[in-house]
């Protein structure tokens, strides 16, 4: 790990310092040496769009390339939200689909019940009405328990 600058002036200073007093050259200057400063940078972009430097250059290139890019973004987020939007509803659909055949199974189910309970089969309707209602009750807790299974945003990082 690089120290800070500073810190090493002030050991290098203290080490010239050190080799003097062995020599015997307390208080002459130390040779004038060139000191050269290296800087690095590094930018991060994150994003359907490049860095505002980035299209800059793709206009010096292309001619019209950053409005090229930005189009291309725009028809990117709305077939994104065209998408998510009909997943939506198609979730919606196939759950009130899947409801409503839960409910004419039950209706069926509890009606043969009741048909057989008056023609006098009470074992036969109490096993068919009992396992309807625990299949019932069964299925509303699943559904209260079980996590959704979402899928991951991909603006977001994943946590590790």
């Amino acid at each position: 790990m690089a120290q800070p600058q500073s810190n090493r002036l002030a050991k290098k200073t203290r080490s010239i310092e050190t080799q003097q007093k062995k020599d015997g050259k307390v208080g002459e200057s130390p040779p004038i040496t060139e000191k050269k400063l290296i800087s690095q940078s590094i930018e991060y972009s994150s994003g359907p769009l490049p860095h505002p430097s980035i299209l800059e250059g793709y206009n010096n290139i292309i001619s019209g390339g950053a409005e090229r890019i930005m189009a291309m973004a725009e028809k990117q987020l709305d077939h994104r939200i065209e998408t998510e939007s009909f997943v939506a509803r198609e979730t919606m659909s196939q759950r009130k689909r899947g409801q409503n055949y839960a409910l004419v199974v039950s209706i069926f189910a509890l009606s043969v019940s009741a048909i057989l309970g008056v023609s006098g089969h009470e074992t036969a309707a109490t096993i068919i009405a009992g396992s309807q209602i625990t299949a019932l009750a069964a299925a509303f807790i699943v559904e209260k328990t079980i996590p959704s299974r979402e899928k991951p945003n991909p603006d977001e990082k994943p946590s590790e």
